[in-house]
């Protein structure tokens, strides 16, 4: 294939730039038709656009070194909002750490109180079945030798 090239189509360069494969504006080589963005409207050129064609009329990548004001601003609006929800996680853990350290002395102190209501309970309960032990011991059961029979006569 004439150019060596690998099935690309041949270009015809403008006059002087021979057959290196360097980068040209859009403006000088015709744009091939493809995609939208690589159609400027009317009054736009695709070098306008940051676009450049290579000398065998591919489009390749440039970056433009231009900073615009918007990017400068979305950037500054982003690093405030993430300084802003950063001091808030803060603030929100330092307040849970806080209610935290609270929540463990009423913990401790309501466990202290159920064991103590549970000791409470038992020794009742010691006390009630004593009662019930010597009501039973006296209602029911009393000397071998009492008879009703004995007692009535």
């Amino acid at each position: 294939m004439p150019g060596g090239g690998r099935g690309r189509r041949a270009v015809k360069h403008p006059p002087g730039l021979g057959d290196s494969p360097q980068m040209l504006p859009a403006s000088v080589l015709p744009a091939p038709a493809g995609p939208a963005f690589l159609n400027p409207s009317p009054g736009e050129s695709q070098a306008s656009k940051g676009i450049f064609l290579m000398a065998d009329g591919s489009a390749a990548w440039q970056i433009d070194r231009r900073i615009s004001l918007g990017h400068i601003v979305t950037t500054a609006t982003f690093l405030l909002a993430m300084v802003v929800w950063g001091s808030r996680l803060e603030t929100r853990i330092a307040l849970m750490e806080d209610t935290q350290a609270r929540q463990a002395v009423v913990d401790d102190r309501q466990d202290l109180d159920a064991r103590r209501t549970r000791e409470e309970i038992r020794d009742e309960l010691r006390r009630l079945n004593e009662k019930i032990d010597r009501y039973y011991e006296k209602r029911w059961k009393g000397p071998e030798d009492k008879t009703p029979a004995a007692g009535r006569a």
